[in-house]
């Protein structure tokens, strides 16, 4: 993939990690650094034989123009995982608001798109093999369209409008990067992502919306322990009680007390299995729990099974 700069030319990449974003590499990746006169540009990419993925972060210091090439053809999706690109094309616009994914098949990726100073920039790009994304199985009238037009050699968008990628796909693709050759994680992403676009969940929010609704999202994660009332979260974000509820489940597909839920869960299921000195009761008290008595209804009624099966199975159920 060549990365170019409107007034500087093609960045020049060295393979190097910044230590700002050092909490970003992939493991095994083919990570590489561009230090230009206007920005910081952080690039990883992570190849298999089913399916590959880049990560590219941009931090810049002076507003730039982007040149993005990649030969084609390519079956795959883009996630703006932090801020909002107005990419443009040899067809029109694509304005991918921070969450939304595109999922398309082109013959080749040639856009351009501006970056503003001062802001940080998170891109997360997959590409699939087409015999993969059949092996994964998945029934859809809307994925099988898209397949069909495929095969017919045609330029092809899964959707025609922006959707929000939701809590469970956001956390699948972080899974993913931190797992990048699991298989099954990676269908896992891809599953999630054509659910996602099943439902169709095309409400638009302003970008202070969204912005707001990403500050409420990582507060909850910081401290899952931490209970922050509707109220108070509101408040710390900008908002009020009405829209940080109703907002939040337009970005996320869920409220922020099922969130708050869904992450203490997500973190015992961590700890269960990579802290086996702790106990059932200390996991359910360090995740926000009073006690084990509140804890094990609340993550059977998520995961099916009990704290202690969960653990005697090692995770695998």
């Amino acid at each position: 993939m060549d990365i170019v700069s409107a007034t500087f030319g093609p960045l020049n990449f060295k393979p190097q990690v910044p230590a700002e974003l050092a909490y970003l590499k992939i493991p095994g990746s083919k990570a590489l650094t561009a230090i230009e006169p206007f920005a910081k540009v952080f690039y990883q990419k992570y190849e298999t034989d089913d399916y590959c993925f880049w990560l590219t972060a941009y931090h810049p210091n002076a507003d730039q123009e982007i040149y993005i090439h990649r030969e084609g053809p390519y079956i795959g999706f883009k996630v703006v995982l932090k801020q909002h690109i107005r990419y443009r094309y040899d067809l029109g616009e694509l304005y991918i608001k921070q969450g939304q994914f595109v999922f398309a098949h082109c013959p080749v990726i040639d856009t351009k798109f501006n970056i503003k100073s001062g802001h940080e920039y998170f891109v997360f790009d997959m590409c699939l093999n087409l015999d993969f994304i059949k092996s994964v199985g998945i029934e859809n009238e809307l994925l099988g369209r898209f397949l069909r037009q495929i095969e017919e050699g045609k330029r092809a968008f899964l959707l025609d409008t922006m959707v929000q990628s939701g809590a469970l796909l956001l956390d699948a693709i972080e899974y993913l990067l931190g797992r990048p050759a699991d298989k099954k994680a990676a269908s896992a992403v891809l599953t999630l992502l054509i659910q996602v676009a099943e439902q169709r969940n095309g409400i638009d929010l302003p970008e202070y919306k969204i912005e707001r609704m990403y500050q409420a999202r990582e507060i909850i994660r910081q401290d899952v322990a931490r209970h922050v009332s509707n109220h108070d979260l509101a408040r710390m974000v900008g908002t009020n009680s009405r829209d940080l509820k109703t907002d939040f489940v337009k970005v996320f597909a869920m409220p922020p007390c099922q969130f708050l839920q869904y992450e203490r869960i997500k973190t015992a299921k961590t700890l269960l299995i990579e802290e086996p000195q702790m106990s059932v009761d200390e996991i359910a008290v360090k995740v926000g729990f009073r006690n084990s008595a509140a804890f094990d209804p609340a993550f059977k009624g998520n995961v099916g099974v009990t704290p202690s099966f969960w653990r005697k199975r090692g995770g695998n159920i």
